[in-house]
């Protein structure tokens, strides 16, 4: 398209009705759906809900990683 620019929208919680339902996914989740997009988007906005998300599991994941 012309003169638009796109955005992609990733959760960052697992979907309702899955196994630990609005619990914050995990580091992989969130890397598979940024990769997915990338390549057709501008930006990449990253969604939670603020009173389901503890990040104490993927701030775990992201600091193995450094």
């Amino acid at each position: 398209m012309r003169g638009v620019t796109l955005w992609a929208n990733v959760e960052a919680f697992r979907p309702p009705g899955t196994v630990g339902d609005r619990a914050p996914t995990d580091l992989a989740t969130l890397d598979r759906q940024v990769a997915l997009a990338r390549p057709h988007v501008a930006k990449v906005l990253g969604y939670r809900w603020d009173g389901y998300l503890d990040v104490s599991g993927l701030a775990a994941d992201i600091a193995a990683r450094s």
